[in-house]
């Protein structure tokens, strides 16, 4: 058996300008910090929103 396709594929999977920005100064801030930690630290963060288009676009 074959798993299904995924429902999003040849689409592109974007991310959010500011958590983008967010994950880009951790890494500065301690070069050795790996993906893993980057992404563990961005979920545990607590959530801004920076405008009104970014609660309409994800919802």
């Amino acid at each position: 058996m074959l798993p299904a396709p995924r429902a999003d594929k040849l689409q592109s999977r974007e991310i959010a300008d500011d958590v983008l920005h967010k994950a880009i100064a951790l890494k500065q801030e301690h070069p050795g910090r790996s993906v893993r930690q980057i992404i563990t630290i961005l979920e545990l963060a607590p959530v801004t929103v920076s405008s009104e288009k970014t609660v309409n676009e994800s919802g």
